[in-house]
């Protein structure tokens, strides 16, 4: 593997990180390669379906490469707000986040000092809510439910009682 990086004077730097030995005569057997479930081979249902369901019932597990813990994480902590709404009637404003997946909710008149972030009400979010890219949000004026679209790899509208 090799490193590229930059130096500290903004100059680019190559360093070697480590190699591997090359086997040219080695060969990849048909044993080396997982097999589908039956269903997937068929196309029957969507592959996310299908893939879910294996995975589920423990019938494919390509080397249970999903339970390994990764050696890092890299992810950027910070909302990526995409839609906004305001409910005047119980003073709150509504944000749509699409890099963390959740509906942030605020008080619309609570006072926050400039170098400060208001903390949210509520917080909407986690597996079981099919919130991803929300691109779209509506609040009923009648009895505060939140309504949001998302936009990218779920088609779902998600809707959220004030309850």
């Amino acid at each position: 593997m090799v490193w590229l990086g930059l130096t500290g004077d903004s100059r680019p730097a190559v360093q070697l990180v480590s190699y591997d030995e090359f086997d040219a005569g080695a060969e990849c057997g048909p044993e080396a390669a997982p097999q589908l479930p039956n269903a997937l081979a068929a196309a029957e249902l969507p592959l996310r379906t299908l893939l879910m369901q294996a995975r589920l019932s423990g019938e494919w597990n390509p080397l249970d490469a999903s339970r390994r813990k990764p050696e890092r994480m890299i992810r950027d902590p910070y909302a990526a707000y995409s839609a906004v709404a305001v409910d005047a009637n119980h003073d709150e404003v509504v944000m749509t986040d699409e890099n963390l997946f959740n509906i942030w909710v605020f008080d619309r008149k609570v006072k926050t000092s400039p170098d400060q972030s208001s903390e949210p009400k509520r917080l909407i979010g986690g597996l079981n809510t099919k919130i991803e890219f929300q691109c779209g949000l509506y609040i009923d004026p009648a009895n505060g439910d939140i309504y949001a679209v998302n936009n990218d790899t779920i088609d779902t509208l998600v809707i959220f009682s004030r309850r």
